[in-house]
């Protein structure tokens, strides 16, 4: 009984609103797990009815849609800093993925696949720093702890990311590629519905309206923006090569990936949601820190061990990390320019796609001239960077808002 208190009030001090925005993360969530972690095997694989691409098609597709999209979110989000309405901007890049996964549902063109997501996927991408903008802007006028809200909705997200990842492949084994898409699709469209009759439009009166990019950013933003997408480096070139390693160098069961995987999804949303409690008592930047040395250990672990339990075990750690730097990250992002919202919810989205674009990179770099065992010292040396870096970033004098 208490726990289900607890619950009800967790979610009740946010209002109706602030509880339908919290489901439309899920829902966000939920469709961009039936694409991002589909897509690499959607182009290689060569025995279904995947695209049966190389390598180097991939990387290309991956890097040409990491860097439209990066464009994309800088050109919404100044629409929004400007007065445009983040809840329309949401809803239109939705209906982007929408249909952009309608095509890849019915073709096996590598040419289409690469058309549509040039057109589509990277203004889909928007979706993301949309929904936390006008997340941001119903805490702003709800008089709402916007660290806890944050790292709540980021908690949804997670959860979305989990049961839509699950399902897509499952829809994958029985109905092929055209499945996981449709329900992308579908998804997207009841995104697209929620927004519609229920999230709130906001528009800045002309007093408060911004030019849509800060002519003064502190030399401390910056740095902070680069330590994200180096810590998104870390995780992600340990997302992409610890499959490889279990499977062809450690010759381990081909399904630990996937336990691995599951795993920390569900460890990490506590977490998350428990950050933001921290968050009120300490401070954020050395609770940032803190996930670095977690993830410090964890890297150091990967790299050694050599046995299935080994790996469920420092699960324990990859959790502690990524829920507490993705928990605050956002938080502290937005916090540094508060009049800009949509710039920096857009800036600390990007640094998500551009550190897997660059953690792709390490790993194949890693593969073809190394192992991919050795891509995990990449991962340690990033860990090391961030640490030191939020160390002197959280000293200096320049950055006020600290």
């Amino acid at each position: 009984m208490n726990n289900l208190k607890a619950q009800t009030q967790l979610f009740s001090k946010f209002g109706r609103t602030g509880n339908w925005l919290i489901l439309s993360s899920v829902m966000t969530g939920s469709t961009f797990a039936f694409i991002v972690p589909v897509m690499s095997y959607f182009f290689l694989d060569e025995k279904g009815q995947g695209l049966h691409a190389k390598p180097m098609d991939f990387l290309i597709y991956l890097i040409t849609i990491t860097f439209l999209g990066t464009i994309c979110n800088q050109v919404m989000a100044r629409l929004a800093d400007k007065g445009f309405s983040a809840k329309w901007i949401y809803i239109f890049s939705v209906g982007c993925s929408a249909l952009a996964t309608l095509f890849y549902a019915n073709t096996q063109s590598i040419g289409i696949v690469f058309l549509m997501g040039v057109l589509f996927i990277a203004l889909g991408s928007a979706a993301i720093p949309q929904l936390f903008t006008l997340s941001r802007q119903y805490a702003d006028q709800s008089d709402i702890k916007t660290g806890s809200f944050n790292s709540v909705l980021r908690a949804g997200f997670a959860a979305g990311w989990v049961l839509g990842s699950g399902v897509a492949y499952e829809l994958i084994a029985r109905t092929g590629f055209s499945g996981a898409f449709y329900g992308a699709s579908i998804v997207s469209f009841l995104s697209m519905l929620v927004a519609f009759f229920v999230l709130p439009t906001y528009h800045k009166s002309k007093e408060h309206r911004t030019a849509g990019k800060p002519t003064n950013i502190p030399l401390g933003f910056w740095v902070l923006v680069i330590l994200m997408v180096i810590g998104n480096v870390a995780n992600n070139i340990y997302l992409l090569s610890i499959p490889l390693i279990i499977t062809n160098e450690l010759n381990l069961s081909e399904s630990l990936p996937g336990k691995l995987f599951a795993l920390v999804a569900l460890l990490e949303i506590p977490f998350m949601l428990y950050s933001a409690k921290l968050a009120e008592r300490f401070n954020r930047y050395y609770l940032v820190i803190f996930s670095f040395i977690l993830a410090l250990i964890f890297y150091v672990g990967v790299y050694f061990a050599t046995q299935g339990w080994q790996f469920m075990v420092l699960q324990i750690f990859n959790a502690g990390f990524i829920g507490i730097f993705a928990g605050l990250g956002i938080s502290i992002v937005q916090d540094q320019l508060p009049k800009y919202v949509g710039f920096t919810s857009a800036i600390y989205t990007n640094t998500l796609r551009i550190g897997s674009t660059l953690g792709a990179v390490g790993i194949f770099i890693s593969g073809e001239y190394f192992t991919y065992q050795s891509a995990v010292i990449g991962s340690i040396a990033c860990a090391v960077v961030c640490i030191v870096g939020m160390l002197i970033l959280q000293a200096s004098s320049t950055n006020k808002s600290l």
